[in-house]
């Protein structure tokens, strides 16, 4: 079973990290804290449901402009929603793990990202929250509250880039056939809750859910070698 920041061999995660303590600290330095008089009027001002870390964090978005900031850091800054990042126009990765998000809405997101990190919140669906983001490569969900293994399914069903996910530590995880449902429903998934996706896990997705189309290229092969 991984660890919070762990997800199994070289491979399973970006190569440009390297390890798991290297990629679970990317971009983690924390933004300076506003003052207490500057927080309260801004708070006033906007109407805030965020921190003001968080704000900080977003209007200085390490010191660059928006249309440079392509990766984001806001994990374990106690977040119970997203804030709106649709200033981000070139966000590729965006971590959120180590919050408390309760209630995922991500129409601010950029359909371009290709990492997203939600782990270790309190997240119970992802329905109507994710199908737009075709281009995910690395999605990590694990230790949520996820529940209806093919609702979430559903929601995934369009991202055919995607080849790293993890969903253990959540209810749907214990459904029957867990792992070989969520490798039919994923065709182009590579590593599945830190462990590579075998080809003989992928023939047997097949056979257990494509029964039908299993007999019938069964029997079309049984045929051909008879009349070899």
């Amino acid at each position: 079973m991984l660890g919070e920041e762990q997800r199994g061999s070289a491979g399973f995660i970006p190569a440009r990290f390297g390890s798991f303590s290297a990629f679970g600290s990317l971009l983690a330095a924390a933004s300076p804290r506003p003052s207490s008089s500057d927080t309260k009027s801004r708070e006033a001002a906007e109407g805030r449901m965020f921190r003001p870390d968080i704000k900080e964090s977003l209007q200085r978005a390490a010191g660059r402009r928006d249309v440079d900031v392509f990766q984001l850091n806001l994990s374990t800054k106690k977040l119970t929603g997203l804030p709106d990042l649709s200033r981000f126009h070139f966000l590729r990765e965006l971590w959120l793990n180590n919050n408390k998000i309760r209630e995922l809405s991500c129409p601010s997101l950029n359909c371009c990202l290709t990492e997203l990190y939600l782990h270790n919140n309190n997240i119970p669906s992802i329905s109507g929250a994710l199908k737009h983001l075709t281009c995910l490569r690395v999605l990590l969900l694990h230790n949520n509250r996820l529940r209806g293994l093919e609702d979430t399914m559903s929601e995934l069903r369009r991202m055919q880039q995607l080849r790293t996910a993890t969903f253990f530590l959540n209810p749907i995880s214990h459904e029957a056939g867990y792992r070989h449902r969520v490798i039919h429903r994923l065709p182009s998934i590579q590593a599945l809750d830190g462990k590579g996706v075998e080809s003989a896990e992928r023939r047997r997705s097949f056979q257990m859910f494509n029964q039908e189309r299993h007999r019938v290229l069964q029997s079309v092969a049984f045929g051909r070698r008879a009349t070899g």
